[in-house]
């Protein structure tokens, strides 16, 4: 673990609780599409899932929507409680130099990911040799989406107030639940 990175991911974490972001910054955005697992400290992780699961549904992402959402309990107790989220809403930074700590979050998940991976990978060949090939091939596509900047490929996470900001022109086209702009 690089030193300090507690300290990062308070900062994170404390800047979504209060500044509540229209947008995510790139790097807090890639952390909540892996989280709970790109965090090291469980409470900052299930903080970071239950923050992306709101946003997703368009719900407003401060402290008191986040307890609220949490509705005490076990949910509650995973993050830490609700002293220790008061405490971490305290001292926050603003969400730039948060994006900046994320980026420091990021680069170590990246490490701890892909030192998962290749374990995984390693003992999937040796249990199943003759699907060696395959095993590579998804190995190979997952640590080369670990590297992919954000191209709209994974999650996107947009509160209906910004859909309903987007303009569209008559070459775009809606084909179910996609649209194809141009």
């Amino acid at each position: 673990m690089i030193n300090g990175n507690s300290t990062y991911e308070e900062s994170v974490i404390g800047a979504l609780l209060t500044e509540s972001p229209d947008t995510f910054p790139p790097n807090i955005k890639r952390l909540l599409q892996y989280a709970p697992d790109s965090f090291d400290d469980k409470r900052f992780g299930s903080l970071a899932k239950i923050i992306r699961d709101m946003a997703a549904t368009g719900k407003p992402i401060l402290k008191t929507t986040v307890l609220r959402h949490m509705n005490g309990g076990e949910r509650l107790a995973e993050a830490g409680g609700k002293e220790f989220i008061d405490a971490l809403c305290r001292e926050t930074v603003n969400i730039d130099l948060a994006e900046s700590d994320a980026k420091s979050v990021w680069e170590n998940f990246k490490v701890k990911r892909t030192q998962s991976l290749l374990e995984e990978s390693a003992k999937a060949v040796a249990d199943h040799p003759k699907l060696a090939a395959s095993i590579r091939a998804t190995t190979a596509k997952e640590l080369q989406e670990l590297d992919n900047e954000d191209r709209g490929d994974r999650l996107t996470i947009r509160r209906p107030s910004e859909i309903l900001a987007q303009t569209f022109d008559d070459s775009d086209i809606i084909l179910g639940d996609r649209l194809l702009a141009r």
